[in-house]
């Protein structure tokens, strides 16, 4: 026994990490740190009580940025990075996500990684069309779309704006002719230049179903700014002859 305690110690001397417990630290598992901010694109202000999910292979995470705060929010324990998909949630602003791969984000010699800035605009928006046909009657029960090539925005590495997030809304006329669109993002000191306009697509329309569209598809642009109020009338032109 006593040989046996002897050639223990001396292995210990010899390769101190066999008998140091704090050597196992060395095998567990890398973690990351995930870190970004929100912005209100409308008021150019922090966005709080926001919720955003990152997802992560298998790992599904919570983060929110807290009343009060500057619209900072972070994911501790992140076990892996590559690609992920985010999502932010504002019940007074425009839902976005995206997919990203976290690892061009990583900070050097470091396990934080620095997403880049997110604006969302306020989702008040709204928009409402009445379409007449050629003698100034109602068209009802036809789906208008309503496009807008990007809902809110993020920025590079520069820090250079970056429009993202096309929406695509659908709505269909009632028995006055009348569609509304809403939830619309709001356009704001931060860039309105990229949510000024929206377009609607009118379908071909064959009004007496006789298999012969009297009126072809037919697309307009319109400033995004226009007031809630207002009404704008979307007149077929007159059928082809």
């Amino acid at each position: 026994m006593r040989t046996l305690l002897f050639l223990l110690a001396g292995l210990c001397f010899l390769m101190p990490a066999a008998c140091d417990d704090s050597s196992t630290t060395n095998n567990q598992t890398q973690t990351y740190t995930v870190s970004g901010v929100l912005y209100d694109a409308t008021g150019d202000v922090p966005l709080t009580n926001a919720e955003v999910t990152l997802t992560v292979g298998d790992t599904v995470l919570t983060a929110y940025t807290y009343d009060g705060g500057d619209g900072s929010y972070t994911f501790e324990g992140v076990p892996q990075l590559g690609l992920a998909y985010l999502s932010y949630e504002h019940h007074s602003h425009i839902i976005a996500d995206h997919t990203m791969n976290l690892d061009g984000y990583l900070q050097a010699r470091s396990t934080q990684v620095q997403l880049p800035a997110v604006w969302l605009p306020s989702a008040s928006g709204r928009f409402r069309f009445q379409l007449l046909d050629s003698g100034g009657e109602p068209v009802t029960q036809t789906t208008l779309s309503l496009t807008m090539e990007s809902s809110w925005l993020t920025e590079d590495a520069s820090g250079v704006l970056i429009p993202m997030g096309e929406l695509v809304s659908l709505s269909t006329t009632n028995n006055l002719g009348i569609a509304e669109f809403i939830d619309l993002p709001v356009p704001g000191p931060v860039g309105a230049e990229y949510l000024d306009t929206v377009s609607v697509h009118i379908p071909a329309l064959d009004l007496d179903d006789d298999g012969v569209a009297e009126y072809e598809a037919a697309t307009m642009e319109y400033d995004a700014q226009t007031s809630p109020e207002d009404t704008e009338i979307l007149t077929l032109a007159p059928p082809a002859k």
